[in-house]
């Protein structure tokens, strides 16, 4: 299987570490707006969800998509976890080659 990130947009927020896109050549499928969470050292995706109201009025979250079998969940998120590290790893070496912009005279 192959995944790419195709976005990835830090948010760190208690355990919520951002908002990414995925691209999945083998498909042509593109998944916008899976959710990266961090708990105990263990890291996992989100798929793209509504939220909605429960019965004692407290948030809930419905998945737009979802696996039946939970090892194509579990694989899914392995490749999606690396293709994320590699993405920020391209947008790190990016922003330390930039040269450091110049300072504006006003």
């Amino acid at each position: 299987m192959s995944i790419e990130c195709i976005k990835f947009q830090s948010v760190n927020k208690g355990t919520f570490i951002g908002y990414a896109d995925f691209y999945i050549p083998k498909t042509g499928l593109e998944i916008y707006g899976c959710q990266l969470f961090q708990k105990d050292g263990k890291r996992w995706i989100n798929m793209p969800a509504r939220e909605y109201a429960g019965e004692q009025g407290e948030k809930k979250y419905a998945p737009h998509l979802r696996y039946r079998d939970p090892a194509h969940k579990e694989l899914f998120n392995e490749y999606a976890l690396k293709a994320i590290d590699k993405k920020c790893a391209e947008l790190a070496s990016q922003s330390a080659t930039k040269p450091p912009m110049e300072e504006v005279p006003f």
